[in-house]
């Protein structure tokens, strides 16, 4: 899932974070497997840094409400489709015509990784999860 970073690498701190992000990610993947949630997958051929931990469910808003009241802090990235953007208005992309990014507009969850985040914090995710899943 995540590979040793390569290369002369003189932000030796990068190195920590980015394998520390891996290790929360490892970790959420291991415990929220065999929930209702869809987790992201990594490429075989591809490395991860896990900048964003983006899960997606159709009770989206739900699951951000529960998680909000053990306060655990969320996000929605990309909470509007990107052809829905208004930046994009002018391209006559009508509503419906992309129906899977509309779908996933509404789906996605951005659970909280960092370096900062402890063993213990990442657990408590999980089991807040695993609790509103039951």
């Amino acid at each position: 899932m995540c590979r040793e970073m390569r290369g002369n690498n003189t932000f030796g701190f990068a190195k920590r974070e980015n394998s520390r992000r891996c290790s929360v990610a490892a970790r959420y993947l291991d415990g929220l497997t065999g929930t209702g949630l869809v987790l992201p997958t990594v490429p075989t051929d591809a490395e991860q840094v896990w900048h964003l931990f983006v899960v997606r469910t159709p009770r989206r808003d739900e699951l951000r409400a529960a998680l909000a009241d053990a306060g655990i802090e969320t996000g929605v990235h990309y909470p509007l489709a990107a052809h829905r953007q208004p930046v994009f208005a002018g391209l006559g992309i009508d509503p419906g015509s992309l129906p899977v990014s509309e779908r996933l507009q509404h789906e996605v969850l951005s659970l909280p990784i960092g370096p900062h985040l402890t063993d213990e914090q990442v657990d408590h995710v999980v089991d807040r999860i695993r609790a509103f899943d039951a």
